[in-house]
């Protein structure tokens, strides 16, 4: 299964798969490349998971044979000039990221000074580079390095104490971050909307139109067709489903950050096609048959 970068977001059935592969290499002994191929497969993992707002297209797989450059760079690709750049730079999901001496100083590993010094190199060239490859002009100067390793677990142990965590981040360049495996896989399950099953009695027909209106308010917003702005605005303002969607004013809606009169009018079009409008007051009976599970 490949994504292509293009403007299509992500359906559920690609993020419920994709986080089922995540699950599955984390349990399992992997390699760099393993990785690599994976995030390549599916850049909506890091578009989702890193702390950035980024769409999967902004994310350019890289680590060309022969070639020494970063895993993945990255950059808003629709804005003309972009603010901000970056390099992401993947290890092994085992890698050490901290020792601890005899003399009970945390420093970082071996793993961890290499990939950063390695990401530092890429990340001083890839302004140039990405100039180069899209004809593109930066309006800031503002660069990100993040580099994927190691596992929240062995920080946890050997960095309990605040000292030690003060001790190794004041280590880090400003701009650069370390990203344990399962601290993504966290982000990225946060953003994978559950299964809905709709648990039906025998329908009868005098609740036949309530069970169907039921359904409908169930749907996430993944199935409905939004403009990639409009879905990234819902998605922040944590309305992921229709029933969360039409309980909103059209005053609550225009006070959520980035949602402008261009997009209600669109959410205003879509839910007039299904039906639906704002403001709706839903009965409590409408998901009484509804059950949530993982």
């Amino acid at each position: 299964m490949t994504f292509h970068n293009n403007d299509k977001l992500p359906t559920e059935t690609l993020l419920r798969n994709a986080r089922i592969k995540f699950e599955k290499l984390l349990t399992q002994q992997t390699k760099e490349p393993e990785w690599q191929q994976f995030f390549t497969q599916h850049p909506y993992v890091l578009s989702l998971s890193l702390p950035l707002r980024l769409e999967p297209q902004d994310i350019i797989p890289l680590a060309r044979p022969g070639k020494t450059e970063p895993d993945f760079i990255f950059y808003p690709r629709k804005i003309a000039q972009p603010p901000f750049y970056g390099a992401i730079e993947i290890k092994r999901a085992d890698s050490k990221i901290v020792t601890v001496t005899r003399s009970n100083v945390a420093i970082l590993s071996r793993d961890a000074e290499t990939a950063i010094e390695q990401a530092k190199f890429y990340n001083e060239n890839i302004r140039t580079s990405i100039m180069k490859r899209d004809n593109i002009l930066f309006l800031g100067n503002d660069s990100y390095i993040f580099v994927v390793m190691g596992m929240t677990s062995e920080l946890t142990t050997k960095l309990s104490d605040s000292f030690f965590q003060e001790m190794i981040q004041s280590k880090l360049p400003r701009n650069l971050q370390i990203l344990p495996y399962d601290y993504l896989y966290k982000r990225f399950e946060q953003e994978v909307p559950p299964k809905l099953h709709l648990l039906v009695p025998t329908l009868k027909e005098q609740n036949y139109q309530q069970m169907v209106m039921s359904k409908v308010l169930l749907r996430s917003i993944d199935e409905i067709e939004l403009s990639v702005r409009s879905y990234l605005t819902l998605r922040n303002a944590n309305i992921r489903t229709l029933s969360e969607l039409v309980k909103k004013t059209e005053k609550e809606m225009t006070e959520i950050y980035g949602f402008g009169k261009k997009s209600l009018d669109q959410i205003k079009e879509v839910l007039s096609n299904m039906g639906l409008h704002l403001n709706m007051t839903l009965l409590p009976d409408n998901l009484t048959k509804l059950k949530k599970t993982t």
